[in-house]
């Protein structure tokens, strides 16, 4: 791949990756060494998910929660797990 579009090293905020589309991207994005911060607000969907995310690495996390809610929860919850995101 393109250095320039290449998305290794980056933080990527999935989303939905409980579900089936959410949890694809999530897959992708790790394939492409991107570390994800998995977010639903279904908690043993996530779960599973961050769990199955795990066979392409470690730089997974989950968050349960909604980014509808008010957002300096997530956004707190990112930034003290992966200080590299500000």
């Amino acid at each position: 791949m393109n250095e320039q579009f290449s998305i290794a090293g980056k933080v990527a905020v999935i989303t939905g990756a409980g579900g089936v589309l959410g949890g694809s991207i999530a897959k992708c994005f790790m394939e492409q060494g991107a570390k994800v911060v998995a977010v639903d607000i279904r908690q043993e969907q996530l779960d599973k998910r961050v769990e199955e995310l795990k066979a392409y690495g470690e730089d997974v996390i989950g968050f349960f929660g909604s980014m509808a809610s008010p957002l300096q929860t997530p956004i707190s919850f990112i930034t003290q797990r992966i200080p590299s995101v500000s």
